[in-house]
Parts: C-alpha cells; sequence; structure tokens
C-alpha cells in the first residue's frame, strides 16, 4: 500500500513537473494602450488587452478575451537590466503608431517585432 502510495505521489510530481515547463514557453501581462496601434498589419483600438509572447514559435499577440486580435513574429534580445513594469515601444510610420517591442515585467529580455527598427517612443501599462 505505501509503495502505491509512493507511485502515486512520484506520478503527481511529475505532472505537475511538466506542467510548469509547458507554462513557460509563454509570457503574457496585460497592457492598456492609450492610442490606436498596429501589430502585424492589424490595427488595435485604444484599451486594455492581454499581450502574450510564445517563446516557441517567437510568435507575439495581442488578445482581446479568448480571441488573439493581432500577431506578429519577435525575436528575443537580452537587456542590461530587469523591466520594473511591462514596457511596450512604438514608432510611428505613414501617421499610425506601431508596436516594434514590448519587455515585460521583471524580465531582461526585449521581443523585438521582426522588421521593425528598435528606435521609438515608449509606453508601459
Amino acid at each position: 500500500m505505501n509503495r502505491m502510495a509512493s507511485r502515486i505521489m512520484i506520478g503527481l510530481a511529475v505532472i505537475a513537473a511538466t506542467c510548469v515547463i509547458a507554462l513557460a514557453d509563454r509570457k503574457s501581462d496585460t497592457v492598456t494602450f492609450t492610442d490606436n496601434v498596429t501589430l502585424g498589419g492589424a490595427t488595435i483600438k485604444a484599451g486594455t488587452y492581454k499581450v502574450q509572447f510564445d517563446y516557441k514559435t517567437n510568435e507575439l499577440s495581442v488578445i482581446n478575451g479568448n480571441k488573439a486580435i493581432a500577431t506578429a513574429t519577435g525575436r528575443v534580445e537580452q537587456t542590461e537590466r530587469k523591466a520594473r513594469t511591462t514596457e511596450v515601444e512604438t514608432s510611428s510610420r505613414d501617421n499610425t503608431n506601431v508596436v516594434t517591442s514590448v519587455t515585460f515585467g521583471g524580465d531582461n529580455r526585449k521581443i523585438v517585432v521582426e522588421g521593425m527598427a528598435t528606435e521609438s517612443k515608449s509606453g508601459s501599462r
């Protein structure tokens, strides 16, 4: 009986560790855009959204409810310091604010949207 209980406990520990590893492949936070912005060609109206980056697919998404309303490919760059809050950087192109990068609070990795310049104006959550 003790042997079976030990095996069950070990099995549950393995499942829990696997879940934690699977969840670590994505980082997300809630951000508020004070102006309309563009990401991956899609316009995002001013408002509060979930921003998520999937490290496996290198996909940055803006999510409203359960639906991704904008996605773009991003690359990870190391920064010198950890961000205090989640920071979204935009630049102005053709009279439109375009998302160029996202740095999640507590992280020292910047997600740079592919094809975008790094010079930009900053915003945060």
